[in-house]
């Protein structure tokens, strides 16, 4: 894939735009509709500023969620760990990607495309495990889903429950715009 020059292009515009501009007022309804979930960046973008009720924080799940996958690092399952923050699943799976010697992943989402990937919802990681590790960790990590594969193709690729591709992107140019944030921040 080609993509332009990151001097003038905001990361999450630049993958709102992958994904396609058909989804922009989807986006909208759900960020008005929806106070559970969280599209900070997203709203940030499309309407210059962040409102809305902040999202309830229920606190005795995000300890043992995090007690569970602490544990889980503590006996060696997971390979890698990551927050999804910011950006939520769609940024948590390119970073991750980042300086990883030409590994790629390619994931599978079951809901619709821009909430599974740019939710911004409590509680959530992004983990990686060795397919040994599957069934150990999964009895100790409740709620984990397996969402794809690490690849060696140096490529992000999304796909839904229907095998259409949302995103497709070499690794290399997710982190060109993704290192243009803070001077797109700055303007």
């Amino acid at each position: 894939m080609n993509i332009e020059p990151v001097e003038d292009r905001c990361p999450v515009e630049f993958a709102v735009n992958m994904i396609g501009g058909k989804w922009k007022l989807l986006i909208i309804n759900r960020l008005i509709r929806h106070s559970t979930i969280r599209f900070n960046e997203l709203q940030k973008m499309l309407e210059g500023k962040i409102f809305g009720r902040a999202p309830e924080l229920d606190l005795a799940i995000e300890q043992k969620r995090q007690q569970q996958i602490l544990t889980a690092i503590q006996k060696g399952l997971v390979a890698s760990a990551h927050d999804l923050s910011e950006g939520g699943l769609a940024v948590a799976l390119a970073e991750s990607l980042f300086g990883a010697s030409k590994l790629g992943a390619k994931v599978n989402i079951s809901g619709e495309p821009v909430s599974e990937l740019f939710s911004e919802t409590q509680s959530r990681f992004l983990l990686s495990i060795n397919p040994e590790n599957k069934a150990a960790f999964e009895a100790l990590v409740e709620d984990a889903i397996c969402i794809g594969s690490v690849t060696a193709d140096n490529k992000l690729v999304v796909e839904t429950s229907s095998d259409s591709k949302v995103l497709e992107a070499d690794v290399e140019d997710l982190q060109t715009a993704w290192k243009g944030a803070i001077p797109c921040l700055l303007k």
